[in-house]
């Protein structure tokens, strides 16, 4: 999208009128950005806001129903992954955590006697929480490595990046181009 210092040049340049700009074909994200960056810089330069552009109706986000992939598309991604990824991916779907959560598990919060795994370092101010797991998760996770502390040794954008390659080679092999939607997060929306 463009910046604010480019809307306002071309502004001036062509004589554009503000319902001339609030009609761009915008995303409602880029015309929240814009918004916010033309109020902040109306604040900065203690220039008034403009009255006749809505600035509270762009900024808000229109609210869509998450994609949720069937539990087999799951399973056929989970089975086709190479070890690290598919244990990762297990860890995502029975527990619901989000990508940066599990990321960062410790050996010592993996009760194997009990199925147990703790989050005690929450992201987006969650709760700390506990989530009792399968017999399978703990066979996949006792196949790992334990290189470190960190039951995952590798950082999140290096995960990401086997994921993806791994989803899209699986996809093309069973022939099924759902698996390219599927991501971390969508399997926190598959859990919730």
């Amino acid at each position: 999208p463009a910046s604010v210092f480019q809307i306002i040049d071309h502004a001036k340049k062509w004589n554009w009128t503000t319902r001339q700009v609030t009609e761009l074909d915008w995303s409602q994200g880029s015309k929240n950005n814009a918004a916010q960056a033309y109020l902040t810089f109306c604040q900065l330069l203690k220039i008034p806001r403009p009255e006749d552009i809505n600035f509270d109706k762009w900024g808000r986000q229109p609210q869509k129903i998450p994609w949720i992939p069937l539990e087999t598309e799951i399973d056929q991604l989970i089975s086709g992954s190479l070890r690290l990824v598919a244990t990762f991916l297990l860890v995502l779907k029975e527990t619901g955590m989000r990508c940066g959560e599990a990321i960062r598990l410790l050996w010592t919060d993996v009760d194997l006697e009990h199925s147990l795994i703790t989050m005690n370092k929450p992201e987006k101010h969650s709760l700390p929480r506990q989530f009792k797991i399968s017999g399978k998760l703990i066979a996949m996770l006792n196949m790992l490595p334990k290189k470190g502390d960190k039951v995952f040794s590798v950082d999140l954008r290096t995960m990401r990046k086997r994921f993806m390659w791994q989803r899209n080679r699986i996809s093309e092999k069973v022939q099924n181009p759902r698996l390219r939607r599927i991501t971390f997060h969508t399997l926190r929306h598959w859990f919730g």
